[in-house]
């Protein structure tokens, strides 16, 4: 507060007091500019200490996520990456024994597609011999199990195949040995890069005679040209288990579950590895012809036909495969027919398909159908005999009896006459 002094002029007084307002004015102006010039340099230091403390806490997310970690980057034990499109082979696993995979996104075109078109996700497990149980769950921080899997499949018969859509961008998979064994496992998500056999994979056997057996199967859908390979073998028992010689037992406890199984267990053939382990080749088709070496063949094309022929017979056993194909117009697939002969009677006799891409960067995606047993016996043979045939046995076996009717007849004949003859003479022959 200023106080007015007897010698100071009223006026100088009023000027010197308005200075002096206005030089506090400036002081607060000042200091009202300076605090609002530090905002922002404020604002600065705080949002780079917030980005370092969150960078150093959660890194940015990075395309495509590493394999085999969490959504925090923290690594997956005991975690192998699956690949996509990709066939990985020879895992061993003991009896109880779990290995886990991960499969994430790789490829942004995948998703960025509407809904309708996006694809599917098909896992495939095949066993060489043992049994694969297979678990799969999507956007998952465990490993799935019996009780938490989206999907599973035992893999009863070697091939586990679970197919599923593509929702999540990572899918954690877990494969149990319930049977110690081998295994190779793909992912895929082009449509037949892994061929689909048609007619759902089903084969046909049908006995036609009392020792050879009718085999048809339909082709697959592929992405490249495929050529089938025909296995089947006789075993003693439906269940297809097979016995091992003690040489065997003890190779494979020395060298362990590589070298295949260590006990008595039934015969896989439902997976490439198991067909060519416990299966006999019987014939080759490629494409639209028959390898020469191991079959006869007859084969007829959608937009001509040629034909074929050959008398070769399969060198392992000795057994004729003889084949055809033809063009099924109703469900627009090729179907193929191949018989085997030789075989015996009542003995359980398993057979399956195997479809391999012909073209070296493919053939590893090979797949097999889903094979059949049956067993030969003399009652099949009887049911097998069409109407047609029928009618001419019976009506072969008429003409056979008239026949044998005309010939006595023709005979007796003579002899009456000659007797007849002997009459007319005066001389009459007695006996």
């Amino acid at each position: 507060m200023w106080i007015l002094g007897h010698d100071e002029d009223p006026k100088i007084q009023r000027a010197s007091n308005v200075k002096h307002v206005t030089t506090t004015a400036n002081a607060d102006d000042m200091t009202k500019h300076a605090t609002l010039a530090l905002i922002p340099v404020l604002l600065l230091h705080l949002t780079t200490f917030s980005l370092s403390s969150s960078h150093s806490s959660t890194p940015a997310p990075s395309f495509p996520r590493p394999c085999c970690t969490d959504q925090h980057n923290k690594p997956y034990p005991k975690c192998r990456c699956l690949e996509n499109n990709k066939v990985q082979t020879n895992y061993h696993l003991s009896t109880g024994e779990t290995l886990f995979f991960h499969w994430r996104l790789t490829d942004l075109n995948l998703a960025n597609v509407q809904d309708a078109q996006r694809a599917t996700i098909k896992i495939h497990t095949l066993a060489c011999w043992g049994q694969m149980v297979t678990h799969v769950k999507g956007f998952a921080i465990d490993f799935p199990d019996e009780k938490t899997a989206w999907y599973s499949h035992n893999g009863t018969n070697g091939h586990g195949k679970i197919k599923f859509p593509f929702i999540h961008s990572n899918y954690l998979i877990s494969v149990n040995s319930a049977v110690g064994g081998n295994f190779s496992i793909v992912a895929t998500t082009q449509y037949n890069l892994v061929p689909i056999p048609g007619q759902n994979g089903d084969i046909d056997l049908k006995q036609i005679s009392q020792n050879a057996v009718e085999v048809t199967w339909s082709a697959v859908d592929s992405l490249v040209p495929v050529k089938y390979e025909l296995y089947y073998n006789l075993f003693d028992n439906v269940q297809r288990e097979q016995n091992l010689s003690t040489a065997q037992v003890k190779t494979c406890q020395e060298r362990g579950t590589s070298m295949g199984p260590c006990a008595k267990e039934r015969a896989i053939m439902n997976s490439p590895c198991g067909c060519r382990r416990n299966g006999i080749l019987a014939t080759t088709v490629y494409g639209d012809t028959v390898e020469t070496s191991t079959a006869s063949s007859t084969s007829s094309g959608l937009l001509g036909s040629s034909t074929t022929k050959s008398s070769n017979t399969n060198n392992k056993n000795g057994r004729r495969t003889l084949l055809s194909t033809t063009f099924d117009s109703t469900n627009k697939v090729r179907v193929y027919r191949a018989v085997i002969n030789d075989l015996p009677l009542n003995r359980p006799i398993f057979v399956n398909v195997l479809a391999m891409p012909t073209q070296a960067l493919y053939k590893q995606y090979e797949v097999t159908y889903n094979g059949r047993s049956i067993a030969m016996s003399f009652d099949r043979v009887v049911s097998v005999f069409d109407e047609t045939m029928m009618h001419v046995y019976i009506a072969a076996g008429a003409y056979g009896m008239v026949g044998v009717l005309l010939i006595v007849a023709s005979i007796q004949r003579s002899r009456i006459l000659s007797f007849s003859q002997v009459q007319d003479g005066g001389h009459v022959l007695r006996r």
